[in-house]
């Protein structure tokens, strides 16, 4: 069996020298990881976003996270592309905060494919 490891969608390197990176593909846990100085995982391996059922295809769809950054190292930043959310976790997997989602009015978006943080953090 010659299985081929999962793909990154996005990465940003932290202050810390760490790099904080999304995985692409079907992965249902571990989606967002903080990669260390010796290739390894070090941000826990949970099931991150929400699962959300589409109406067209009936089929469930996993979250895709497409873009990642971080501030200051405290907070991380996901851009998920089925829900059309950003998603902030901290750095032991706790979701903080979501906002955004599919729309044109102020704080919508409509086709979500990168976020970055500037020098104040936001």
């Amino acid at each position: 069996l010659n299985e081929e490891p999962d793909s990154y969608n996005s990465f940003d390197i932290g202050s810390d020298g760490l790099i904080y990176a999304t995985l692409g593909g079907d992965v249902t846990t571990g989606q967002i990881q903080i990669i260390n100085m010796v290739e390894k995982n070090i941000y826990p391996v949970l099931s991150y976003g929400e699962v959300l059922f589409n109406e067209h295809s009936g089929n469930l769809n996993h979250p895709q996270f497409v873009d990642i950054a971080v501030g200051d190292c405290t907070f991380i930043y996901v851009v998920e592309q089925y829900s059309k959310c950003v998603y902030v976790y901290d750095r032991d997997g706790t979701l903080v905060s979501v906002f955004g989602g599919e729309g044109t009015v102020k704080g919508r978006f409509s086709i979500p494919v990168a976020i970055e943080i500037n020098s104040k953090g936001l």
